[in-house]
């Protein structure tokens, strides 16, 4: 037949008679063509055979690949690490006082203020102890609060450390007063009435220890804060730890 291409398909003959034995038969598969007008250029009869349907207007058509379907790798349910936070502890101060120069032998130790002034000279001492620190100490602060009956200051005054934390609040006083030559931590800008401010300690309270400061001024502009006598206003030392 001419103009048809055909693929022959494995065929099994089987011849039955009523006297004769089943006789099987396999023809082996094998392509051909058979020759038919208007075969594509280049075609011979001994070409694989190709079906009308493959076949596109200007030859053999041709399939674009497909993708193969991307398989996802196994997914973590893990969630991501996250930094803990850490604890902030805040100790009340266990003493605190001002002496003034020219009542040298009087003790204010009882007073609801502690003052910093250079004229008269008023120095503050405040006292903290702390225990049952956990983890690394990562930020210590002086809280001070400004009284509420007086104006505020250009100047804060400045923090040191103090050595000698065996001070006593009831009997400290300008003479006999324990030195205040510590190093520098901190100095307070202008301050307003009634308002907290931070005096950053961190530099010395690395754990459980008691520890004095002492605020020192040369400016003739005085400030008050609250004393741990006035309540709950009185100075704080808040410290943070990371976790241990």
């Amino acid at each position: 037949m001419t103009g048809i291409w055909w693929r022959d398909k494995a065929t099994a003959i089987v011849a039955t008679g009523a006297a004769a034995v089943a006789t099987i038969a396999l023809v082996v598969t094998m392509w051909f063509v058979l020759p038919r007008a208007g075969a594509p250029d280049g075609a011979s009869p001994t070409s694989p055979a190709v079906s009308r349907a493959a076949m596109g207007p200007s030859g053999p058509k041709t399939t674009a690949p497909t993708s193969r379907p991307v398989v996802p790798g196994p997914v973590s349910t893990t969630p991501p690490a996250t930094k803990a936070p850490g604890r902030t502890t805040t100790f009340r101060a266990s003493a605190d006082a001002y002496i003034q120069v020219d009542q040298a032998t009087t003790n204010f130790g009882t007073a609801d203020r502690i003052m910093v002034d250079s004229g008269p000279k008023r120095r503050s001492l405040v006292k903290v102890t702390v225990t049952g620190l956990t983890g690394k100490v990562t930020r210590a602060v002086l809280r001070l609060h400004t009284v509420a009956d007086s104006p505020g200051s250009n100047n804060g005054g400045t923090w040191r450390a103090m050595d000698d934390t065996s001070w006593s609040e009831t009997s400290v006083a300008w003479t006999g007063r324990p030195a205040m030559d510590g190093e520098i931590l901190d100095a307070l800008g202008a301050v307003k009435r009634n308002t907290w401010y931070e005096v950053d300690v961190t530099a010395i309270v690395t754990g459980d220890a008691t520890y004095s400061f002492a605020g020192v001024t040369t400016n003739g502009d005085g400030v008050s804060y609250d004393s741990r006598e006035a309540g709950r206003n009185g100075p704080q030392l808040v410290i943070t730890t990371a976790p241990a």
